[in-house]
């Protein structure tokens, strides 16, 4: 199917649009076929204009969009919120962890202010530019690091798939 089928229109650049989410503690870490509260979340984005869905807990942490991590730039560091905010360990996190050196730290939306950078990383998208959250304008996008982090992780893939860089 993944042979045969185009993949749907990628955007280069993206605007996210926070949505409270309090995580399930049943389905911790898992990639389950349970997938409504996170396409209420892309729909409740949508319908506002926005690109895509960020979830943030009740409390104030950020987490990740629906289907894809996020990442966020400050000081020149690269980070992405921590596993032990019970968010997926994606094969594409991983990678990007791997290739870019980014390191994991607790995001509130006081971080999303500060951000020089922030982008999304998932299979399909493999690292997208965001734009703005909610109403946070973000000074680069692409900004250097991101855009580090998106060759980064295509050499990785190209090596991993065998096909010359």
């Amino acid at each position: 199917l993944a042979m045969i089928e185009p993949l749907p229109h990628r955007l280069t650049v993206a605007r996210v649009m926070t949505v409270p989410y309090a995580p399930n503690r049943v389905l911790d870490g898992l990639k389950t076929l349970s997938y409504a509260g996170n396409m209420l979340a892309g729909r409740l984005a949508k319908e506002q204009g926005y690109d895509e869905a960020l979830l943030v807990t009740p409390h104030g942490r950020v987490l990740e969009g629906p289907t894809w991590t996020f990442f966020w730039v400050a000081g020149e560091r690269l980070l992405t919120p921590p596993l032990e905010d019970r968010i997926l360990e994606s094969i594409t996190r991983g990678r990007v962890i791997e290739e870019s050196g980014a390191q994991e730290a607790i995001c509130t939306m006081d971080d999303v202010r500060g951000a020089e950078e922030a982008f999304i990383a998932s299979s399909v998208r493999e690292v997208m530019p965001i734009a703005a959250v909610d109403d946070i304008e973000l000074p680069s996008a692409p900004g250097p690091v991101t855009q580090a982090a998106r060759q980064a992780l295509a050499q990785r893939i190209e090596r991993e798939l065998g096909a010359p860089a």
